[in-house]
This record gives structure tokens, sequence and C-alpha cells, in this order.
């Protein structure tokens, strides 16, 4: 009787053990489980922050040239994106080089005009920088030249190509950032430049195609805006 009471306390000595190695290397990974939580929600909280305070610049530094009550022109790094306010809605004139970018013009024209509605966006002709960030006014009809409707569509015919290519010239700009005094007049020029590349290399790894031409013409068109 005393040898059995023996044995089932080493047994019970034992399991004891095990359960507290088992609580142990449980609790140990929790507190692993935290820590990871805490850095991952850091790491985010700073990459937001620096967002954040990218976004700040680039609306910053977008000019607003106000024409008329009704007419605003909006410049960023050699772009010139204008909006028109009419009672059927705000007509715009250009979108750009890319989506990024065109979202904070976007962003700005509402601001401006205290309204969303975009009735229509005209492309003025085929090259990349005017009709790069069209995807932003998906709610709008777009209208272009049957040539330029034509150039939107093959603009990424090869991509790779096309990614490899904006890479080294955002790799240049960011050299001649690192050279630059910081917030200096050319540092602005050449930030800006950057800026633009660097959404149009996100559009296309991103696959953000630019949003076609609703109504396409092949010599003149007449539209009446109120």
């Amino acid at each position: 009787m005393v040898q059995n009471t023996g044995c089932i306390k080493g047994l019970c000595a034992a399991i004891g053990k095990k359960m507290m190695k088992r609580i142990f290397e449980f609790f140990n990974l929790i507190v692993f489980i935290t820590m990871m939580a805490v850095v991952i929600t850091s790491c985010n909280s700073s990459t937001s922050s620096s967002v954040n305070k990218t976004d700040e610049l680039i609306d910053s530094l977008i000019q607003i040239e106000k024409l008329t009550d009704q007419t605003i022109i909006m410049r960023f790094g050699g772009e010139a994106v204008t909006a028109i306010l009419t009672q059927e809605g705000i007509v715009v004139v250009d979108a750009g080089m890319a989506a990024g970018l065109t979202s904070h013009y976007r962003k700005l024209i509402e601001k401006e005009f205290h309204r969303n509605d975009v009735a229509m966006l005209f492309i003025t002709h085929g090259h990349h920088d005017h009709f790069g960030g069209s995807s932003v006014f998906n709610d709008a009809t777009v209208v272009a030249h049957e040539h330029c409707k034509n150039a939107m569509a093959t603009r990424w015919q090869y991509p790779e190509k096309v990614k490899s290519n904006l890479q080294k010239i955002i790799n240049e700009y960011d050299r001649n950032l690192d050279t630059l005094d910081y917030k200096s007049e050319e540092w602005f020029e050449n930030f800006e430049t950057r800026v633009r590349f660097q959404s149009a290399y996100e559009d296309i790894m991103n696959n953000r195609q630019a949003k076609l031409p609703d109504i396409t013409f092949t010599d003149t068109l007449s539209i009446k805006m109120i």
C-alpha cells in the first residue's frame, strides 16, 4: 500500500513537471506573439506616418492657379490639369501621368469647388503624362481623339520593359536627391519629377489601367456644357 502511494506521488510529480513545462512554453509563446504584434503595429504606424507626410508635402507643392471662379489649373512637376465647373458637373482637361498623383488633383478639385461630380474628362493627346491618371475619374465620361485611344490601350504592351525603364528613372532621381541640398529649389524640382515616375511605377505594378475613352472622334467634336 505504501509502495503504491509512492508511485502515485512520483507519477503526479512527473505529470506536474510536464504540465509546468507546457504552461511555461505556452506563456513564452504568448509573450512572443504579443511582442511581434507590438513590433508590427509600430512598423505600420511608422510607415503610415511617413506616407502621410509625403502626401502632405505633395499637396503643398501642387500649385493651384485660379483663372476664374469656375476654372482652375493645377501644376506639379511639369504637369498641368485643368478643371472647369459647370452646372452639369465638373469638366477636367487631362489627367496627369498616374493615378496616385492624380488622386491628389481630384481631392483638391473637389475641395476648391465643394462638389465631387466630375461629368467629363477630356484627354488632349496621347502622351502618357496626359492620360495616365484617367482611372481616377472612372465616374466621368472620357473624351479623346481616336489616335489617343490607341495610345492609351497599348501603353503597357511591354510591361517588363516599362517597369525596368521607370525603375531606372526613379533610381536616377534618388541619386540626385541624395546630392542636393534638402528642400532647395533644385531638390523640389527633382522630388516632384520623382513622385510622378514613382506613381507611374506603382500603377503598372498594381495593374491600374488607364480609363479608355467613352467617346472618340477623328476630326472635330462639339459638346455643349453650360
